[in-house]
């Protein structure tokens, strides 16, 4: 029975105490999870749960070194998007750093912005100067990269769990290909960036600076121009309303910088 195979974490942790107790816990540490995943799959006795071949195995080990998902776990959101940070740290580093920006690095600025109307400009300007780094991902690349792993995910699935001969391998992918501008990724990425990025920082912005009208607008106003970039229009009218009624209520309706934010939102 599948019960009767013991991790081989859990092996080492077994053993009497001794001299190598501290070795043999890194050594556990270091077996936990994919490894001992790997090797249970492996050790299956109803081959249908084993490894298909020789290759597959060395497969798997090669995802593992190279900190991708490996197939003998479940597929589960934590443990994909876990694979995906360690593998990509420096990208997804430079993006949490762009949002971080936008919600923490305002909010440390602010409690000298509220007193002198130079600081409220300088804290508009690194506003907008992060808009704008929101505004250059480039959606298409994103939403095309995303297909892209699927159907490496779909191919990986096919050579391994479910074999099929090479040339309905070959179809199936195509289908694939062909089904793909369907899926609209571009759509797709460009909804799903404004719902990660960009309604955080539209909560943010409502919980952190209600009482500092204009601080409000500016963050508003740009967070209105970066929903518009995104394709998310009915949100961008709200956010740029909402800067315009602002900026009307705390600085008349004939001051340059209501004027500017009306402007904006009659682009």
């Amino acid at each position: 029975k599948d019960a009767a195979i013991t991790r081989p974490s859990a092996m080492l942790l077994s053993r009497r105490a001794g001299p190598d107790a501290a070795p043999r816990r890194e050594q556990a540490r270091a077996l936990e999870g994919d490894l001992d995943q790997i090797v249970l799959k492996a050790l299956q006795r109803d081959p249908g749960r084993r490894y298909a071949s020789a290759a597959a195995l060395a497969d798997d080990l090669r995802r593992h070194l190279e900190h991708r998902p490996v197939l003998a776990r479940p597929d589960s959101r934590w443990y994909v998007a876990r694979r995906f940070v360690v593998r990509n740290r420096v990208p997804v580093a430079a993006g949490a750093a762009v949002v971080l920006a936008l919600v923490v690095g305002l909010g440390a600025a602010l409690s000298q912005a509220r007193r002198v109307d130079a600081r409220a400009m300088q804290l508009a300007q690194v506003a907008a100067f992060q808009g704008a780094m929101l505004r250059r991902v480039n959606v298409a690349q994103v939403g095309a990269l995303w297909l892209d792993r699927v159907r490496e995910r779909i191919a990986a699935k096919l050579d391994t769990e479910h074999p099929l001969p090479p040339a309905d391998a070959d179809a199936a992918l195509a289908t694939y290909d062909r089904l793909r501008a369907w899926a609209k990724p571009s759509e797709v990425a460009r909804q799903t960036l404004a719902q990660v990025l960009l309604d955080p920082a539209r909560e943010e912005i409502t919980r952190r600076f209600s009482e500092d009208p204009l601080i409000e607008a500016s963050l508003r106003a740009s967070l209105g121009e970066a929903y518009e970039d995104f394709g998310a229009f009915d949100e961008a009218i709200r956010q740029l309303s909402r800067a315009v009624a602002l900026r009307t209520t705390a600085q008349g309706a004939e001051q340059a910088d209501t004027l500017t934010a009306r402007l904006a939102l009659a682009r």
